[in-house]
């Protein structure tokens, strides 16, 4: 029948209730037996260290004990020394077990029971003597595991990891990188933490002393290149300041990477101490954004060995003196220190010296045109051995050195001081990007309050600017001088930048139209003596070329 009585419903509700009751019992032991992992993960973890240091030993014991079962079985005297201990010859496993015990002897180098030959002497004496290295090995190996349990800081950490990788249900290959990586992190932890106490240990000591051994322990790190060289030679003060305040350490734990290939260099890279490799990509061409290594990278073939790289080499000097893509990968094979010498940081301490600058500024023009031209391979392990004597001729000439990259033409009463903190922050970028092309102009801003002496040799600097910055405000255009610059811009092709300036209790700039052409054009704008200013500097208000001057810098 498919009819069911109201019993039958009842029993099958109760069956329903218990089944539900069994799950959320399950589902709460589960959730206790959760808890209970992510708290002790790290004890668990460390007593599976220990487990297995003792499986090792016990592994090894085995090894001994059957070595030397094997030698004792093959000697003539071995029936008679197995039969003292009451042991036959077919009775492998007793035999077994008493080399076990004199390998164990071995190990902890004790006695081993008679030593019937010669032969038997030496082996013994070498087993011995492995006994008491494989011992000393596995002691300090248990000390660390305990003192790394004892570690409460790195213990927290493996709490966080476990509780990280159970909660979120991480696949078990991730999970054993990821507690590797962590277990190295660990290990690394050490150097770093050496580090911080010397540079505590640095501050502690008078300013001179320290200058003292930052250069002691830097200088021949940098001397290794043959620019540091000679740049020691004739600036030593100069490279003693970058070894105290252009350096800085890495530390790099094993396997991790120190740059990839195709990234944006910031640093040339010193190996302190440590061991790495350096592997050139084979696709690296395709990233890079500078024509000059696109170039050179065509030539490249198949590299797939890697560098090996130690104490003492270097790698990526040309971010020193152009803007350079990394062209492969340099990563630790175990953990290692690199010293990084910033190009930032080493073109502001060069700046700060006349002398070294131009001879560095010199250097990298040097460097750019060889790049341009090198048949041979270039990349970050390339060594560079340009001469100082070399230089005479990219030295920047006095012409070019006068040049300004900008023109500031504004009406003193209405944007002076706009102009001026304009200056201050243009000429500030220029000299901190030491790539940039007007780094070596005398006054790359031009600024007619503080540049010039004469108003009369204005159209001069004109000649000489790449870039005429005009300050919009709403009398600039009724100056006389402001109209001679836009004008005299106009003749030589100069490009002109229009800036509008707008500040409460001004008035905004208002764009000319033809109407305002025509009164400029008709002498009815400016006054007297205004117009006869133009007409001493050669520009008349009834040329057409004066109107298109002035209308093109708004277009």
């Amino acid at each position: 029948s498919l009819d069911m009585d109201a019993s039958t419903i009842s029993v099958l509700k109760v069956l329903r209730i218990f089944r539900l009751v069994k799950l959320l019992r399950i589902r709460k032991l589960y959730l206790l037996f959760r808890d209970v992992m992510l708290h002790y993960m790290a004890y668990f973890g460390t007593v599976l260290l220990l487990l297995r240091l003792f499986l090792e030993y016990a592994c090894g014991l085995h090894v001994v004990g059957c070595l030397w079962f094997w030698h004792r079985r093959n000697l003539q005297s071995g029936p008679e020394f197995l039969s003292h201990y009451g042991i036959g010859a077919d009775d492998l496993l007793e035999g077994y077990l008493l080399s076990i015990n004199q390998a164990e002897n071995f190990l902890l180098g004790g006695e081993v029971g008679v030593l019937v030959s010669t032969e038997e002497m030496a082996v013994a004496a070498v087993f011995r003597l492995l006994g008491l290295l494989a011992m000393a090995v596995f002691v300090a190996r248990v000390i660390s595991v305990v003192k790394q349990a004892l570690h409460t800081d790195f213990n927290k950490l493996q709490e966080a990891c476990s509780s990280f990788l159970l909660t979120n249900k991480i696949s078990p290959l991730l999970s054993k990188t990821t507690t590797k990586s962590l277990d190295l992190y660990n290990a690394s932890a050490f150097m770093k933490k050496r580090l911080c106490l010397e540079y505590d240990f640095l501050r502690s000591l008078p300013k001179h002393v320290q200058v003292d051994l930052c250069e002691e322990a830097s200088a021949p790190m940098l001397k290794s290149r043959h620019f540091f060289q000679q740049f020691n030679t004739q600036y030593p003060g100069v490279l003693r300041h970058l070894c105290c305040e252009a350096l800085r350490e890495i530390v790099v734990t094993k396997g991790d990477a120190v740059f990839q290939s195709g990234h944006p260099a910031t640093a040339m890279y010193l190996i302190r101490s440590g061991h790495l490799s350096y592997k050139l990509s084979h696709t690296y061409e395709n990233l890079m954004e500078t024509s000059v290594q696109a170039l050179l990278a065509a030539s490249f073939g198949a590299m797939s060995v890697p560098i090996a790289m130690a104490a003492g080499d270097a790698l990526g000097e040309a971010v020193l003196w152009t803007h350079w893509f990394h062209t492969g990968k340099l990563a630790a094979e175990k953990h290692s220190v690199v010293t990084a010498l910033e190009a930032e940081q080493f073109g502001k301490i060069v700046s700060m010296y006349k002398k070294p600058y131009w001879t560095a500024v010199s250097y990298a023009r040097k460097f750019a045109n060889d790049l341009e031209t090198k048949s041979g391979e270039v990349t970050d392990v390339t060594k560079f051995s340009i001469s100082f004597d070399d230089l005479e001729d990219w030295m920047p000439s006095t012409d070019s050195a006068h040049d300004h990259f900008m023109f500031l033409s504004h009406f003193k009463a209405e944007a002076g001081t706009e102009a001026v903190l304009l200056q201050e922050a243009m000429t500030k970028l220029i000299l901190d990007e030491q790539r940039h092309c007007a780094n070596g102009f005398k006054d790359p801003v031009f600024l007619d309050s503080d540049n010039l002496e004469d108003l009369t040799k204005l159209t001069e600097h004109l000649f000489r600017t790449h870039n005429l910055v005009l300050l919009l405000t709403p009398g600039v255009l009724t100056r006389p001088w402001c109209l001679i610059e836009i004008v005299t811009a106009h003749k030589l092709g100069i490009h002109v930048v229009p800036v509008e300036i707008q500040r409460p209790g001004m008035s905004r700039f208002n764009y000319p139209d033809e109407e305002f052409y025509e009164k400029l054009r008709s002498g009815n704008l400016l006054g007297e003596t205004s117009n006869s200013i133009l007409v001493t500097e050669n520009v008349y208000l009834d040329e057409r070329g004066c109107g298109r001057g002035a209308s093109r810098s708004f277009h």
